[in-house]
């Protein structure tokens, strides 16, 4: 949004665009996201007190299962695949270029 040159450590971490970083700078996104909250501030605890019940009953049924898996009985979980040299090599990769300025014309193209 402000269109000035920064270095990628101004930026925030975003896995899924080119340069791994988001497109707006650090400043930039808080400024929009506080504009957001005041805008919408009872949509947004909504969402959050909601969020915050899904995650409860998340624990709650992982509790259960243990307790299950813990009597012996099998209970079918999920797995996650650890992607480690995706992680190592986008690791490396922000540290070569961390220090060097970028503008927003190279995070659009």
């Amino acid at each position: 949004m402000c269109g000035q040159e920064k270095t990628w450590d101004q930026f925030n971490r975003h896995d899924h665009t080119r340069y791994c970083i988001s497109t707006y700078c650090k400043d930039c996104h808080s400024a929009y996201n506080r504009n957001r909250y005041k805008a919408e501030r009872e949509k947004v605890i909504a969402r959050s007190i909601r969020n915050r019940e899904i995650r409860r009953k998340a624990q709650e049924k992982l509790a259960r299962d243990q307790k299950k898996r813990d009597k012996g009985i099998v209970v079918p979980h999920k797995t996650q695949v650890i992607k480690s040299n995706k992680k190592a090599s986008l690791k490396e990769y922000r540290e070569v270029v961390k220090n060097q300025p970028i503008s927003v014309s190279d995070l659009l193209n």
